[in-house]
Order: structure tokens, then sequence, then C-alpha cells
């Protein structure tokens, strides 16, 4: 029987063999030599020789055992390691659908690494483990390529070969690609005795190539055809250019009619605005004069009685300082009140934090006296502090629009016991404030229409028609709110809300 060991092997068993032998011969000798010395008689010696005889083959049988014990341990360690490693290495195969192979050209045997069962969905007993079995699992019409990459490998003596190519399945016909690389190994002589190779499944990069190729040829003949449509769009926008041409032609005519137009409304348009200016700043200063009258009659009568004091000889030094001081104060009053004309007109540039109820109170300080001469009663109420991030002055301009529409509504109608009332509060977050009078509501055929640049219900000369409609664009474009209007049991009632 030819038995075929390692190197480590046969020194292992060589080992035993010599300390075998060293013992063996190191009891013969001293034993015997022993027993000839202290055993003088021939029957004695016999008996002692025999017991000698089996306590050797006792001691040498456990020297055996502990050394063929020791052996076998260390080769059970060595096979649980190398199938670990290998259950190891198959898993990584099985993650990768990498697998191994090895072909002994020699005797012509095949072993497969278990992913390469995978690859090729075979059980180990269903495959004879040949050359011409794989070949017999490759796809017919890669078989030839397949077999001449590896014959010619061998015959003309490289070192590697490397193809790609299909496989079919025989338990369900389905076809894989792989790619498959192999690395020869040889002997002393040079000749090749064995080939190691690896198997990768390739077969999702197959199909996703394909599905691009296929996505490509489709996008080649899409835009062939989008090309000779958008040539044929070319050949008919080049006539309809021709007719705009001529269109437009005929256009010019038209346009510097229109022109002319524009401009004529364009300076109509610069009129109006002029007008509501003018009759902004015509209310302005009716305001300031209503302001500035009571004023104007303390400061004259302080004056006058500085010169009767003066003709009765009641006049003093402190006399004068008092009349001194108060007329300042009067004076000073009437130079706040143009610097509170003047920050009202002013635009904002910036946004700002406000409350509400302290803009009110400051917007009717403006119009108070004009208002009481009239016969209007205001009436504010707030609750929940509310507060508007936005324009401020801008904000008031819009409430001064609204009381001066309800006063001059008053005016129109002639109402009685005119009143007005401002509230304002916070609802879902939200602040809002109603401007509500009494003055007998708007007309519903034209409710919709009063937020229309140029409509107006007052008489010629009195109204623009551009002050609702500036009011909303503030609110509702520079301010992001919304101002509306609905009539109540006895006028109308204009609401902001932000």
């Amino acid at each position: 029987m030819n038995h075929q060991l390692t190197k480590e092997g046969r020194l292992v068993v060589l080992r035993i063999v010599v300390i075998y032998a060293s013992f063996s011969a190191s009891w013969i000798y001293l034993s015997d030599h022993m027993l000839g010395f202290l055993v003088p008689d021939a029957s004695t010696l016999v008996r002692v020789s025999v017991f000698k005889g089996l306590l050797f083959i006792t001691l040498t049988s456990y020297l055996l055992y502990q050394l063929i014990a020791q052996y076998i341990a260390k080769s059970q360690l060595a096979d649980q390691a190398l199938r670990e490693s290998e259950s190891r290495l198959n898993r990584a195969q099985e993650i990768a659908h990498l697998g191994s192979w090895e072909l002994d050209v020699v005797q012509n045997v095949l072993s497969w690494s278990d992913e390469v069962y995978r690859i090729f969905g075979l059980q180990p007993q269903q495959f004879e483990a040949t050359y011409e079995a794989f070949l017999d699992a490759v796809h017919p019409a890669d078989r030839a390529a397949v077999d001449a990459a590896y014959s010619g490998s061998l015959r003309e003596g490289r070192d590697s070969y490397e193809i790609e190519h299909r496989i079919v399945r025989r338990s369900t016909g389905e076809i894989r690609h792989v790619h498959e690389k192999c690395e020869h190994i040889r002997d002393e002589r040079g000749s090749i005795i064995k080939s190691l190779g690896m198997v990768h499944d390739i077969t999702e990069r197959k199909r996703a190539e394909e599905a691009l190729k296929k996505a490509h040829d489709e996008l080649e003949v899409r835009v062939e055809e989008r090309t000779r449509e958008l040539e044929q769009s070319r050949l008919e926008l080049e006539k309809q250019n021709e007719e705009l041409r001529l269109t437009y032609r005929e256009l010019e005519v038209e346009t510097e009619a229109r022109i002319r137009a524009m401009g004529e409304l364009r300076e109509k348009d610069q009129m109006l605005i002029q007008q509501s200016r003018m009759a902004a700043m015509g209310e302005m200063l009716g305001n300031i004069a209503h302001q500035w009258r009571q004023p104007l009659n303390v400061l004259g009568l302080r004056i006058q009685d500085l010169g009767l004091s003066y003709k009765y000889d009641t006049f003093s030094e402190k006399y004068l300082e008092d009349n001194i001081g108060k007329i300042m104060e009067i004076l000073l009053h009437m130079s706040q009140t143009i610097d509170d004309f003047r920050d009202f007109t002013t635009p904002d540039k910036e946004k700002s934090l406000f409350r509400v109820d302290d803009l009110i109170k400051r917007t009717l300080s403006l119009v108070d006296e004009s208002f009481r001469e009239r016969g209007v009663a205001i009436e504010v109420s707030s609750s929940s502090e509310p507060q508007v991030f936005g324009y401020h002055n801008e904000y008031g301009q819009v409430l001064l629009n609204l009381l001066m529409n309800a006063k001059d509504a008053f005016e129109e109608r002639g109402t009685k016991q005119a009143q007005i009332a401002v509230r304002a509060s916070m609802h879902d977050g939200k602040t809002v404030v109603t401007v509500t009078d009494n003055a007998g509501g708007i007309d519903q055929g034209i409710i919709d229409k009063i937020f229309d640049p140029y409509f107006t219900t007052k008489e010629l000369g009195k109204g623009t028609g551009i002050g609702l409609f500036m009011s909303k664009n503030i609110i509702e474009k520079n301010m992001g709110g919304r101002l509306t209007v609905q009539n109540t049991a006895d006028g109308a009632e204009f609401r902001i809300e932000i």
C-alpha cells in the first residue's frame, strides 16, 4: 500500500519510531544487565525475565498511546480549523458570487467549491467531476470558445487564461453569464500538472449592460424620430416666421396708434395721481388748520394780554416770564404737530413690530379736531394688545384713508349722529382691525368694484378712485394681509386682517 504523507507527517511518524526504538533499546540493555547482576539463580531469572517482558509491553503500549493521542488531537484541531476556514471561504464566495475550482490535469479530476455548484445550479452528486462534464454545462454556442481558451493555454504553455461565457443550468434551463480566470501549476520539469481557477457570476452585470444597451438603442431611435420632427417643425416655423413678418409690418402701424393712445392714457393717469396727491394734501392741510386753530387762538390771547398788562401797569418780569413759558409750550405743540404729519406721510423703508392700538390713537390725533367739528363721534376699543409686523406709517395711511372715506360718506348723505367704531383684536393668531360706520352702507351693485383703480362714487373733483385701490395693495401685496368690506345693518365695515 502506498501511503502519501506530507513532510510534516513523515517527521511525526519518524519521531514516534525513534522514541519507541530508544526506549526499547535502553530497557533491554539496562534490564538484562541489572537482572544478571542481581539474580544469579537461572530459574528465578527466567520468571523475572517473563515479568520484565510483560512490564515492557505495558510501558511501551502506554507510551505509544500517549504519542498517538497527541498526534490525533493535533490533527483534529487542525481539521477543525480547516473546516472553519473552508466554511468562511464558502460564505465569502456565496456573498461575492465567486467560486473556485481545481483540475488535476494528469488524473482529469475536477473539484469545485460549493459556490461553483450554486452558480451552475448543480448538486455534487449530480455532477461527474471531469473537464468534459464541465464543458457539457457550458452554453452550446460558447462551448468551443471555452475549450479553445483552456486547451490553447495548455498547448501554448501559457501560465493563465481568462474568458467570459454562458452556462445553462440543467434543472431550470436558465442561462447565466460567468467570468472565468485560471492559472496553471507546473512540476519540477515545467509540465502543467494542475489548473487553479475562479468562476464569477456576472449575470446581473450583464443584464444591466443589456438593459443599458437597449435603453441606448431606444434613445437613438427616439432621437432620430425627434430630429425628424424638429426638422419638420423648423420648416413650419420658417413658414410661420414669414407670415409673422408680414403681420408685424401690419402691426407696426397699429402699434404706433396704440402707443399714442397709451401716452394719452398715461398723461391722464398722471393727472389723476396728481389730483389724488393734491386732494390728500388738501385734507392734510385742513387737518393741520383744525389742529392749529385752538393753539393760535390761545397764542393771540396771550400776546393781547401782554399788551393790556403793560397798558394798565400790571406788567412785571415774572408775568412776562410766565407768558413766555406758556407761549413756548404752544409753539412746541404746534411744531410737534408738523413733525407728526411729516412722519405720518413718510414711507417706511423696513418692516417693524408695532402695537396697533397705539397707531390707532396716533392716527385719530391727526383728525380728531376735524371730525369733532363735523359732529362725527369716534369709538375706539382694543383687546389682547394686538401687534403687527409690517410698515407702520403705511398701515396708518390705510386707517386714515378709511376714516376720511367714512367722513365723506357722512357729508354726502347728511347722516345725523354720525358714528365710527374702530376695534382691534386678535383672531386665530391674526390681528384684526375693523372700521365701521353708520352712513347707510355701499350699494350691492358696486361693492365688488370699490377696490378697483379709478372707481369712485364721489362727485367730480372730490375723489380720484385710487385711495381704496392703494390701501388694498398696501395691506395685501406689501404686508401679506387682507382688506375686505361688507355691509352692516347701519353702514359699512372695512376689515384689515394681518
